[in-house]
């Protein structure tokens, strides 16, 4: 559990990979990766990658690698694979991957992968693979695959993956596929995914990513390593993707994702590595996050990074990110957001991801989210979408939604809607959303774009309006939290209580009030389970009544107002439901429109959780000591980017454990003098 350093002054974490500058040697211990110097000889221990100088790429897998000088010969030992550079031959040993330089042929042992020079490309998998030289035709053995020169169709075998000479992409998975030259189009098989040069579609199924540039190929899969353009290295493991520019050799392990642009610091997840182009290091930790270019911020959840290029900002879910060059789209896991590169559209599925160059279409399968080219707004669901750059159409698989490109219709599947061209009307089916082309309008908006369906309704008799209120307006600006009724309301199990609402042309009822300090609101789940506060004070009505008017009564149209001590005013309106107490009271929140930043989506699927009952998903570190309220906290999405059950202060700080919706008073924790939660039943258009 030692550290590594790797460019000068940096420090790796533990169970990390290090990436140093020429001159720097770099030394590892157990769960670490090792690389060195011209000159010098590094060894590695367990569990272990290894990345090299930047004229020496060696990267292995489970369990040690070795990397060398030129000049000098690597070996490696158990479940293990070696790269070399252009003047040297590796060897391997048991379950071990070779590398060889041009003109010889590489051989390989029990699952293994191969890689070789660029004029030479070679890969294996298991029980055995053959590299050939160009002009020379590789064979494939049981479950294996081989990929040859550019002048070359490669094919592949059951459960192999591959990779190709520059210009050419190619990767497979279990029952898997062939890809070939540009000009030739790939397919796929169950559980695979195929990535190509320009011109060239590709295909997804199950349980696969792959991503391409013109000049870049990498791919992930279970098991499995991808390598790319022939200045990069890139190789992953179990369930992990990895995106590179040239000049970069990035390197992934368990459930991690690793990509870099030649101006990012990019750092990985649990057992994970990243490296970058010399003078930039990166580190990594435990269910870690991800920085890249210095105009963008990216946000992480569970066991994943996400990186991107200059002006765009990606965020991931669970298991998996994907971050690329300028050019390429960065995806997500899942049910996820991908942030994208103008004229490129990304998307994400479950353990899924594919990405692809202007003129390649992506495609995606279960429960995925999908940001598109600009102009084309994209909002999803549960359980959808696609969209493809100009030119592209994309098609999409079970509960899905498929958007085309001008004068090209878009079909649907189950539980899914789709947008078209201007002159293209778009039908929708059940539980979706669609995005369509410029002149369409969409129903997820920019957070500065406000858009209503809503029309008015008149407040009914059962409301009883209060006479005097206690809520009187501040110096910076009326009260956002200022009550107009009360009424009495029949919950489920002839429970009857009294609420506030609100009425504004709607019937709100509000569920959450904060504008004094009053009332205590660290407290335990029952309290948070039946409510506490009062209906002229500050209140939480009750996660279990909650779930009654969400899930129940009809009541999903949830809106939040914000205010803080300048007297800026936001809100935020969302798709909205609870789940009962069973399923921890799972929050389920899809952006509608507001005036400030989506802070519910990184929590959306998030349990509730209170200081005796931590659901954040730790097992050693609860958020809600460090946040000090009851939530929808999850400790892979940092917690919570708004925490309205914080501490109330009296006035503005920066502080995590106060009331604050991230982005509201800037880009900080910047507390809020007011919030307020209310729903109301949606009206019907």
């Amino acid at each position: 559990m030692r550290t590594v350093n790797n460019n000068p002054g940096f420090t790796s974490d533990t169970q990390t990979t290090v990436n140093k500058n020429p001159s720097v040697t770099s030394t590892s211990d157990t769960h670490t990766t090792i690389y060195s110097t011209p000159g010098a000889t590094s060894t590695s221990d367990t569990q272990t990658t290894g990345s090299s100088n930047p004229d020496v790429t060696s990267t292995t897998d489970t369990e040690t690698t070795v990397n060398s000088n030129p000049d000098v010969t690597s070996t490696s030992d158990t479940h293990t694979t070696i790269y070399s550079n252009h003047t040297l031959r590796s060897t391997t040993d048991t379950q071990t991957t070779v590398n060889s330089y041009p003109g010889v042929t590489s051989t390989s042992d029990t699952h293994t992968t191969i890689y070789s020079n660029p004029d030479v490309t070679s890969t294996t998998d298991t029980e055995t693979t053959v590299n050939s030289n160009p002009g020379v035709t590789s064979t494939t053995d049981t479950q294996t695959t081989v990929y040859i020169n550019h002048s070359l169709t490669s094919t592949t075998d059951k459960q192999t993956t591959a990779n190709s000479y520059p210009g050419v992409t190619s990767t497979t998975v279990t029952e898997t596929t062939v890809y070939n030259n540009p000009g030739v189009t790939s397919h796929t098989d169950t559980e695979t995914t195929v990535n190509n040069n320009p011109g060239v579609t590709s295909t997804s199924d199950t349980h696969t990513t792959i991503y391409s540039k013109h000049s870049l190929t990498s791919t992930t899969y279970k098991q499995t390593t991808v390598n790319s353009n022939s200045d990069v290295t890139s190789t992953t493991d179990t369930e992990t993707t990895v995106n590179s520019n040239p000049g970069v050799t990035s390197t992934t392990d368990k459930q991690t994702t690793v990509n870099s642009n030649h101006s990012l610091t990019s750092t990985t997840d649990k057992q994970t590595t990243v490296n970058s182009i010399p003078s930039v290091t990166s580190t990594t930790d435990t269910h870690t996050t991800v920085y890249n270019n210095p105009s963008v911020s990216s946000t992480t959840d569970t066991q994943t990074t996400v990186y991107s290029s200059p002006s765009v900002s990606s965020t991931t879910d669970t298991h998996t990110v994907v971050d690329n060059n300028t050019g390429v789209s960065s995806t997500t896991e899942r049910q996820t957001t991908v942030d994208n590169k103008p004229s490129v559209s990304s998307t994400t599925d479950t353990q899924t991801t594919v990405y692809s160059n202007p003129s390649v279409t992506s495609t995606t399968d279960t429960q995925t989210t999908v940001d598109n080219n600009p102009g084309v707004s994209s909002t999803t669901e549960r359980q959808t979408t696609l969209y493809s750059n100009s030119g592209v159409t994309s098609t999409t698989d079970t509960q899905t939604t498929v958007n085309s490109n001008p004068s090209v219709t878009s079909t649907t599947d189950t539980q899914t809607t789709v947008n078209s061209n201007p002159s293209v009307t778009s039908t929708t089916d059940t539980q979706t959303t669609v995005n369509s082309n410029p002149s369409v309008t969409t129903v997820k908006v920019n957070p500065y774009n406000i858009s209503t369906t809503d029309t008015q309704t008149t407040a009914p008799s059962s409301l009883r309006p209060i006479i005097s209120s206690t809520y009187s307006n501040t110096a910076a600006g009326s009260s956002i939290i200022k009550q107009n009724c009360v009424t009495t309301f029949e919950f489920l199990h002839n429970i009857t209580r009294e609420v506030p609402c609100h009425n504004d042309g709607f019937q709100w009822i509000v569920i959450q009030r904060r504008y004094n300090g009053e009332i205590n609101f660290y407290r335990n789940w029952t309290d948070y389970k039946y409510g506490f506060g009062s209906v002229d004070n500050e209140i939480w009505l009750g996660n279990m009544f909650i779930h009654q008017l969400t899930s129940t009564l009809g009541y999903s149209h949830l809106k939040i107002e914000l205010l803080n001590f300048d007297g800026d005013y936001g809100f935020a309106e969302y798709d909205f439901r609870v789940e009962n107490e069973s399923n921890q009271y799972m929050i389920h929140a899809a952006w509608k429109t507001g005036n400030t930043y989506d802070r519910l989506w990184l929590t959306n699927g998030a349990y509730f959780g209170t200081f005796d009952r931590d659901n954040d998903g730790h097992n050693a570190k609860s958020c809600t000591d460090d946040y000090r309220g009851g939530w929808w906290y999850d400790w892979a999405a940092f917690c919570t980017e708004g925490n309205l059950n914080g501490i109330y202060y009296n006035t503005s700080r920066v502080d995590k454990t106060g009331i604050f919706w991230f982005g509201m008073s800037g880009m900080s924790y910047e507390t809020l003098k007011e919030a307020r939660m209310m729903i109301r039943r949606p009206v019907s258009r």
